[in-house]
Formats: structure tokens, sequence, C-alpha cells
């Protein structure tokens, strides 16, 4: 029960991030100004869902998982409910970095929750599971707020996502019985003299945390113009190119029914030939980008591996032994927007100078040293018990 729920909770923090993006003309057109300026929205929900995980995610430690998650989840649904009365853009900005200090605590918190709820063994299972919200986002939540936009207006989408904000907030509120008891709530941590830092003096935290920066490179960078590339090489239109993303999210949201077996084998055995599949769809995107049918097929495969993956690496860090496991997710969530800011900068360049095939390559290149680290650091280490 409650996996599911913060399942849900992942898809509408998913959501409340990806829902401006397609919809930029339409807000400009209601605030009479331009969608450049609009997207400025994007960047403060950005910037302050990375500032919330690295200077507040501490607080998961210090008052515990249920009580923080229940506050920081409050901040993103009334961050959502004033975007949708926004009649400006400072007030859509104010909505958004609302939402976007709440979103920067609930989802470390709700990837330290994840390994504490699941059964012995299933831990691959469950964050998988967790996981699963971000394909909701991708496959339901932005195409439905894209059609609720058209037929009804842009604040529909907020409105709508607000409905289920609030019933996950209900929920939470009503069990927080069940939320105390699998989260350990009693045992909050005092962590003496706060170091921003800390994080990196746990055992092997670095390493796991330098393998998902170059994961998310790899994803952020090749997502941001397989679109754009769609649309150049193959004339496709809008709704053509969306395919693409559609196929990934699928891909993604099926692999949910893999992650037992990872269980099943265990992570560190796992890891090393998800890394490596990987590793060849972005080849793939390389050599086989002639079709955009194939691109379609391709970006299924992609999503399925890029999900197994993904909830190798969480599954990986938290299992790591330490206090401060709360700081430790919001640092990883810090990784993660500096590797996508990374990956989509660097990418941007490359794309510019030698078109998509090569920003395929680099992510590849991208994988393969992920792939290299976790040969030599993790899976010969002690980071994790041999099944």
């Amino acid at each position: 029960m409650i996996s599911y729920i913060l399942m849900i909770a992942v898809g509408i923090i998913g959501s409340n991030s990806l829902l401006l993006s397609p919809i930029l003309a339409d807000v400009a057109n209601d605030f009479f100004i331009s969608p450049i300026e609009v997207a400025w929205a994007i960047t403060a929900y950005n910037a302050c869902t990375a500032m919330s995980a690295l200077f507040l995610a501490r607080f998961i430690d210090e008052l515990g998982i249920y009580r923080i998650l229940l506050g920081a989840f409050l901040l993103v649904t009334v961050g959502t409910a004033v975007s949708a009365v926004s009649w400006s853009l400072p007030i859509l900005m104010v909505g958004q970095c609302l939402a976007g200090l709440g979103a920067g605590v609930s989802l470390p918190a709700i990837y330290a929750l994840a390994p504490i709820i699941a059964p012995k063994g299933q831990e691959t299972k469950i964050v998988g599971r967790i996981l699963t919200g971000w394909s909701l986002a991708l496959v339901a939540g932005v195409p439905l707020a894209s059609l609720l936009t058209e037929n009804f207006g842009w604040r529909t989408s907020y409105y709508f996502l607000l409905a289920f904000a609030l019933f996950v907030l209900a929920v939470i509120s009503m069990t927080s019985a069940s939320f105390t008891e699998a989260g350990n709530e009693n045992k909050s941590v005092q962590v003496a003299g706060w170091n921003i830092l800390a994080p990196f003096n746990i055992r092997h935290a670095k390493t796991l945390l330098l393998m998902n920066l170059l994961y998310m490179m790899a994803f952020y960078g090749t997502y941001s113009y397989i679109g754009t590339y769609l649309r150049a090489e193959f004339g496709s239109t809008t709704i053509e190119a969306g395919y693409a993303v559609l196929a990934y999210g699928i891909g993604f949201g099926v692999a949910s029914f893999a992650d037992p077996i990872i269980d099943k084998i265990g992570v560190r055995r796992a890891s090393l030939y998800i890394f490596l599949l990987l590793l060849s769809v972005y080849l793939s995107l390389f050599t086989l980008n002639r079709s955009v049918h194939t691109m379609y097929v391709i970006c299924l495969i992609w999503g399925f591996f890029n999900h197994l993956g993904l909830s190798a690496i969480i599954t990986m860090i938290g299992e790591l032994k330490t206090p401060i496991k709360g700081q430790l997710m919001g640092m990883n969530s810090v990784f993660t927007y500096v590797g996508g800011s990374l990956g989509t900068v660097l990418f941007g360049v490359i794309y510019e100078n030698f078109n998509f095939p090569i920003v395929a390559l680099a992510a590849g290149a991208a994988v393969s040293l992920l792939t290299l680290i976790f040969l030599l650091f993790v899976q010969k280490g002690d980071l994790i018990k041999p099944v």
C-alpha cells in the first residue's frame, strides 16, 4: 500500500517538473509575455529543487522520514495550487519555487524510505515500483496535461494535478501509523555540527554518486535532443516526435516487472549486465538511426534498461550503512540535477556541431566510464554481499 502511494507521489512530482515545457506558449499568451520568459519558471523550479535537496534533506534524518515527507509534500501541493491560480509570471514562479522546495526533500525522503519498507530480498522491486511514478508522468501526466490545456486551458492541467496531490497528502496524513512503523520514525538522528559534505565520508558513496552523475548525463543529454532530431531528420510532427517519449515511458514502466529478477540474482551481479545492455542501446542510437520506426523501438528498449539501471543505482545507494540516509539521498538528487544540467549543456554543444548520432556516442562513452568505475570499485569491492 505505502509503495503505491509513494509511486503516485513520484508521478505527481515528475508531472509537475515536466508539465510546463509543453504548455509554455499557452501560459505566455495568457500572461502576454514570451515563452522564453515563462521558461524562467522552469529554471526557478529546478534551482529550488536542487538547493532544497542540498540544504534541507538533512532534516529527513533529524526530524524523521514521515514528518519531513508530510511537510515537504504539503509544499508540493501548495506550490501546485499557487501555480494553478497564478495570474502573472512572478506568482507562477513563486508556485514553482514552493513546489521545487517540496520536491527537493520529498524525493530523497521517498527514496530513503523505499529500502526500509521493502521486505528482505525485494529492495529493487520496491524501488522499481516507486520509480514507475516517473513513467506515469511521461506516459500519462504530460500527454494528459497537453490534452487538457488544448481543450480547457492550461490551468486545468494544474488543477488536475492538484486533485491527485491532495489525495496523496490525505492518504499520507491518515496512514501516519503505517509510515511511522515502516520508516522507523522514532529513530531520528541528532546530527552534531552538520556538514554539507558529510555524505562523501560514507564508504562507497562517492563512487555511486559519480556513477549516478554519469548516468544522468547520458540520459538527459540524449533525451533532450532526440525529439529535435526526429523532427529535423525525418520531418516528424510534434506529435510523432512525442511517440519517442511515449515509447520510452512505456518501456520504463514495463521494466518494473523485471525488478524482482534483479533481487533474485543480486543487484551487484545484475548491474554489470544492465549497464552493458544500456551501452548497447546508446550504440544502437548511434548506428541504427535511419528510420523513425526503428528509433521508436530503440526508445522502448532504452526506457526498459534505463529503469533497471536507475533502480540498481538507487538500491545500492540505499543499502549503504549510514545514519544520515536522508542527507545521502539528498546529495544523490543534487548529483542527478547536476548531471542532467551538464548533459543538456555539453551534449547540446555536440548536437549543434556534430548532430544526434555523436550525442548518442557520447552517451555511450559516459555509460562505458560508469561501467568501468562499477567494475573497479563496486563489483570487486565489498559494497554489497554476494548472493
